[in-house]
């Protein structure tokens, strides 16, 4: 029997969604599926080197305005956005003739689904949390979703990570909870005083908070996920690592410091290391997740204005490890190589 094949799309905004589309990726390599990943930018190149055996298509990017002007970046952004949604609809539609395509995944890729074979949404975020057009921006996304086959949350209700942002009456197709989704497991623990940050986002928002956690004066600071042209290996900033490569940093981290992204949160509950955490400024996202998850007692967060590290550290003495999370991505993906 021909191996199915799967086309993958991810967003790029970042690594988060290429970080944690990877176990999947991973997955239904080894259940045996011919898999076409799709992105652009870091998130592409990123997937190259992690992945062997697999094809791999660019697709445009999504022209996101960070704007300083009275209109706000995600009203600016929509003419570009919903330009691109246009188009890397058009070319899946493309690539599903030219693979012979048996399914999609879109990883929070709004256009990236088809009208030929059953398609599937990533995303834990299906209310859109914006200041005054919060109630108009989540009936847009849901407009989105409702054109995919079923929608898969990476939280479990038991967890609740995402909090209300997995909640919009208006997403009607079927909706699947899958569990949060890390590319890290079983790290080896080493002892040790680093201090470990990391960077997320796209690359304007790594170097604002590269540059803030370098005015900190932190001792045994490590920062990865630096833009290229400000890595300086001598002075512990690397940039953008492979999974291997951020291993033994990880297991050697007394501390995490990152922005406060979904995907962060998801890996925090795998990695069991106690997290400060700083909310983008104006990624509101971000700051809902801050302000809903703020009580649990695995991390501390704090705003840029009020940071004080000495603080955390002290907060970050009575952590309590997660709740242990078991995903069984083969089980929950099976139905797909059903005749």
């Amino acid at each position: 029997m021909q191996n199915k094949t799967l086309i993958f799309g991810i967003l790029n905004w970042g690594l988060g969604h290429a970080a944690r589309s990877l176990p999947i990726v991973n997955e239904l390599i080894n259940c045996g599926f011919r898999v076409v990943v799709c992105s652009d930018g870091e998130p592409l190149e990123w997937m190259r080197n992690e992945l062997s055996g697999v094809i791999f298509e660019e697709l445009p990017t999504y022209k996101v305005s960070y704007t300083s002007s009275v209109i706000p970046w995600y009203l600016s952004s929509l003419p570009g956005i919903a330009k691109t949604i246009a188009v890397e609809n058009r070319l899946l539609e493309v690539l599903v003739e030219r693979y012979s395509a048996d399914f999609v995944i879109s990883d929070n890729r709004l256009g990236f689904y088809s009208q030929k074979v059953p398609s599937f949404y990533i995303t834990h975020q299906l209310s859109i949390q914006v200041p005054r057009f919060s109630h108009w921006a989540s009936k847009i996304h849901a407009k989105y979703i409702n054109k995919y086959t079923e929608v898969w949350i990476p939280d479990l209700p038991s967890i609740h990570l995402a909090g209300q942002l997995t909640e919009n009456p208006k997403v009607k197709i079927e909706r699947k909870y899958i569990g949060p989704l890390s590319r890290y497991s079983n790290l080896e623990k080493v002892n040790s005083e680093l201090v470990l940050g990391i960077l997320s986002g796209p690359a304007e928002a790594r170097l604002k908070l590269l540059d803030f956690l370098l005015k900190q004066n932190i001792e045994n600071l490590c920062i990865v996920g630096a833009p290229e042209e400000r890595v300086d290996v001598d002075h512990q900033i690397f940039g953008i690592l492979s999974k291997d490569e951020m291993g033994p940093l990880l297991g050697k981290a007394k501390v995490i410091i990152s922005r406060c992204g979904y995907s962060t949160l998801m890996d925090l509950m795998f990695l069991k290391v106690p997290a400060l955490l700083l909310p983008t400024p104006g990624q509101f996202e971000q700051e809902y997740l801050a302000e809903a998850l703020k009580d649990r007692p695995h991390w501390v967060i704090q705003s840029e204005s009020d940071f004080d590290y000495k603080s955390a550290d002290l907060q970050l003495k009575k952590y309590v490890e997660p709740t242990e999370v078991k995903v069984d991505l083969r089980d929950f993906l099976s139905f797909l190589n059903r005749e």
